[in-house]
């Protein structure tokens, strides 16, 4: 009898344990600065504990589909806007250890771990209707989760293809995924890639279209002192935007290597990233160009001022009312932001045709301890410092212009209800060129080097130089 109750009793105290671990987990992951990650509940029984999780995201492109698969199903147009959060709410489902029955009814197969966990999407009855209607299917994505004996945890993703039929015709919109994640006893290691085969989808009119996205990371995290160091790889073989009366563009074999580094500065979180972009061909309509190289450094941003910021603007333009009193919040962040005085730089961009190459830097810094009060706007104005340089061969410039008033012409013509033939059409878009060329050289937004275009800035101590000419900047009250 003791036996039997010390062996039935182990499942509960493991939930304990399990549960304890799920919020670590939970907490240590809400460090990040784009994503929020909360606890909404968990209920723990003998064998078994349910969980919900919220997972706010920061804006992204995905938000008209996950909208369809959150909490709530909200279909106004104003909840649809892109920069707008999103919101997801995730089930649980827990099995504890140490020996996991991992489906009821199920006595042959088993784990021997501290707990198992089935996570889905929560959806309400009208998502639901609407999934299953529009995709023929709820339960698209599942999670699996194991916690070893030892605390570690691994974290497998599937997600099963997406299917629309229209009129008919049944097209592949989403090619499905699989992700796998490893996270260490003490939280401070966690390692992850994420392979998607490909999607092709339709968002306000354009035409999203991806083939073979791979994405892998590794992060380090010291818990005590706050310290994320974090490296990831996102490759893809294609990725084509199509969208009307603008250039279809089409990338070919992507590579984007970043190194995040957060680190405690002066008794406060600090950011700095460094991203290579690699990029082995891009196609401009008919136009072939590449490969493309850049990187872009961002250094003294503080995270948890910036996504301070952001939230209180989204809510400043959500609730009306409240904007007088969430302003002077909002200034308040801005100020923490410039204290750092952050800094943003594109470096080493090479465009390589085979008319020539272009080439181009910046770095923009603004702020500072005696400029981060915006009540002082000319101070904050006054530390603003940047330089940049563009030098692009004159044809490939033409040719640039030449795809844009393409596109340009030939809208202006459709909604017109006016066709030229192909040789006037031609003649209407070069002269377009000529005209904005000539427009540029007259008001010195570009300059003339041997072949190459040229576009200069530098900003430092209030004085604006651009293409080696003065400006004045007396009208924007800036001064150091």
């Amino acid at each position: 009898m003791l036996l039997l109750l010390i062996v039935g009793g182990i499942p509960y105290f493991t939930g304990r344990l399990v549960e304890n671990k799920f919020n670590e987990l939970t907490k240590a992951l809400a460090d990040n600065p784009d994503i929020t990650l909360e606890n909404l509940s968990y209920e723990r029984h003998w064998r078994k504990g349910v969980a919900k999780t919220r997972v706010t995201i920061e804006g992204g492109l995905l938000k008209k589909l996950l909208e369809e698969l959150g909490e709530e199903l909200n279909t106004s147009n104003s909840a649809r806007n892109l920069h707008k959060p999103i919101t997801i709410v995730l089930e649980h489902e827990i099995r504890y250890g140490p020996f996991v029955q991992l489906q009821d009814g199920n006595y042959q197969d088993w784990e021997f771990a501290q707990a198992v966990i089935y996570s889905k999407l929560h959806l309400t009855e009208a998502a639901k209707a609407v999934l299953e209607k529009e995709l023929g299917q709820v339960d698209f994505i599942r999670l699996k989760s194991e916690v070893s004996i030892e605390g570690e945890i691994s974290i497998q993703l599937d997600g099963e293809p997406i299917k629309t039929k229209e009129d008919g015709i049944e097209e592949v919109v989403w090619e499905g995924m699989k992700g796998k994640w490893y996270i260490s006893q003490n939280l401070e290691k966690i390692e992850g890639s994420l392979l998607m085969p490909g999607f092709h989808f339709d968002v306000d009119g354009a035409i999203y279209h991806a083939k073979n996205l791979a994405f892998t990371t590794q992060s380090e995290h010291d818990i005590d002192n706050k310290i994320w160091l974090t490296n990831g790889q996102l490759t893809a073989k294609t990725l084509r935007i199509n969208q009307q009366f603008v250039p279809t563009v089409s990338l070919e074999n992507i590579k984007v290597t970043a190194i995040v580094n957060n680190q405690i500065e002066d008794n406060k979180m600090m950011l700095h990233s460094n991203m290579d972009v690699k990029v082995a061909s891009i196609k401009v309509e008919d136009k072939v160009y590449g490969p493309l190289n850049y990187t872009i450094k961002i250094g003294n941003l503080s995270p948890r001022a910036f996504k301070a910021m952001m939230l209180l603007r989204n809510e400043m333009g959500v609730r009306a009312q409240k904007n007088l009193m969430k302003f002077g919040q909002w200034q308040n962040q801005v100020g923490e932001l410039l204290s750092s005085r952050p800094v943003l730089s594109l470096e080493n961009l090479l465009l390589q045709t085979d008319k020539g190459h272009v080439k181009g830097s910046m770095r923009f810094e603004i702020g500072g301890q005696q400029a981060q009060d915006l009540r002082r706007l000319d101070l904050v104005l006054g530390s603003l410092a940047a330089k940049a340089h563009l030098s692009i061969p004159r044809a490939v410039l033409r040719e640039f212009l030449q795809a844009y008033f393409t596109v340009v012409v030939q809208a202006e013509q459709t909604n017109l209800g006016i066709e030229l033939d192909e040789e006037a059409l031609a003649a209407e878009i070069t002269q377009q060129v000529e005209i904005t060329l000539a427009a540029w050289k007259q008001k010195n937004y570009i300059t003339l080097n041997d072949q190459d275009y040229i576009i200069s800035l530098s900003l430092n101590g209030g004085q604006l130089i651009f293409n080696n000419s003065n400006v004045s900047l007396s009208p924007l009250a800036i001064r150091p």
